[in-house]
């Protein structure tokens, strides 16, 4: 009908078209194929008949002459199965089901109107792990309309609801949810609308867990006047606020650290001595304690070796190893000048004082002190220049032996002789 309007207008005429439609409905509010009011094949209330009829005269802008009893026609149709049939005692079908749902919509308009006053509650705000969470479910429906499907929303999960009472605006579920927070809101569809509604929010929380704690050390270099932080992330599963967050440096006392409102870190500011330092955190949460993994603190370099000279101090420590036979400490090993040059100075564990140059590999040049090291207090041009003058020694005192004239031996038999002739005289 709507066609015919639409090509031509004046073509139409809607009065005798509604009269023509309406000839076919029959004494039990259906609409029929024919207009014979005996009953013939073509005589019957069907469901298809009625919807054509009910839709072509709400375009047409009117109605059955009696709308209630169409609609108890249409009602009629629906089998024990909540199906409806073209014909009333017929199978139920899924076409000749929605023939009859959208006649009934384009019969009564307000049963478009939604199901309203959603409301979805929880039996309490928290749970603990394993806990069932009840959650009730309320609506209303102006229409009266039976509700289709009412489904839990939870994380973005639909959920199929439990209706005891079809009849009833209400439904519940009770299912067990992990560990943290949730949420949950409602949906209803009376088989024409779908209405949300609220979110609401939950926690399930873990019972009698320890805490956990991590750390983080800054900056990644520094000297004994830079300052080291050192912070301390916490998290309770329980929600259970820290009771204390301490540190220790190297296995020392336990210092308590401070909590920083703004970040939410535990932390603790600074100077640490030369060198690397372990680093461990512990928290409690009032029950239980953890300890952090240790961590190793930031390169604290002495005040006369800069960062880059780290290179030069393991190359250094090692030449001490292979000559002393010792290990440098970091603390011991500094830049200076040796006669004009810049070297660079290991401070010995017995006192002495070792000076190297170093391009690319550490070389020994002076050794001072009071250990047996054959260049002890001299460099090594001096110490070539003694071995010359002790070699050249040596040769002058041989040369002087040999030019020495031999007196002839006298043997003690001789010297015998000698006295024996003394005494005869």
């Amino acid at each position: 009908v709507r066609g015919l309007d639409i090509l031509d207008a004046d073509a139409l005429n809607e009065a005798g078209t509604i009269a023509l439609i309406k000839r076919h409905q029959r004494y039990d509010g259906g609409f029929s194929m024919g207009e014979d009011p005996f009953q013939s094949p073509r005589n019957i209330s069907t469901s298809v008949q009625t919807y054509n009829a009910i839709s072509a005269l709400a375009i047409l802008g009117s109605a059955p002459d009696n709308v209630s009893l169409t609609s108890s026609f249409i009602k009629s149709l629906r089998n024990p199965d909540l199906g409806f049939a073209d014909k009333v005692d017929f199978t139920s079908e899924v076409d000749d089901s929605f023939t009859a749902i959208v006649a009934l919509m384009r019969l009564h308009p307000q049963l478009n109107t939604a199901p309203g006053q959603l409301n979805l509650t929880t039996s309490k705000l928290e749970y603990d792990a394993g806990e069932t969470v009840l959650f009730n479910a309320s609506w209303d429906d102006v229409d009266n309309q039976i509700a289709s499907k009412v489904f839990l929303n939870l994380d973005g999960e639909k959920i199929l609801m439990n209706r005891s009472n079809l009849q009833a605006n209400l439904s519940n579920l009770t299912l067990q949810t992990t560990i943290g927070t949730h949420q949950a809101f409602l949906e209803v569809s009376d088989g024409y609308s779908i209405t949300r509604s609220e979110t609401i929010q939950f926690a399930v929380k873990s019972v009698g867990q320890a805490p956990e704690i991590n750390i983080s050390v800054t900056p990644d270099e520094g000297g004994p006047s830079t300052e080291i932080t050192v912070l301390g992330d916490y998290f309770d599963a329980d929600n259970d606020p820290a009771s204390w967050v301490k540190m220790s440096v190297d296995d020392g006392p336990w210092i308590k650290m401070s909590l920083n409102s703004t970040t939410g870190l535990y932390e603790w500011k600074g100077l640490l001595s030369p060198g690397r330092h372990s680093i461990r955190l512990k928290a409690n949460d009032g029950v239980n304690s953890v300890y952090s993994d240790p961590v190793q603190s930031p390169l604290i370099i002495a005040s006369s070796v800069s960062q880059p000279h780290w290179d030069i101090y393991l190359k250094l420590a090692q030449t001490v190893e292979e000559i002393y036979g010792e290990e440098l400490e970091l603390s011991a090993f500094s830049s200076t000048l040796f006669e004009g040059q810049q070297a660079w100075k290991a401070q010995l564990s017995t006192g002495d004082e070792a000076y190297f140059t170093y391009d690319g590999e550490s070389e020994l040049i002076a050794s001072e002190g009071t250990t047996d090291n054959p260049l002890d207090g001299y460099d090594q041009n001096q110490l070539m220049m003694l071995g010359l003058g002790i070699v050249s020694l040596l040769l002058l005192l041989t040369l002087l032996l040999r030019g020495r004239k031999k007196e002839p031996e006298v043997s003690k038999w001789q010297d015998q002789e000698n006295l024996w002739n003394e005494v005869n005289v």
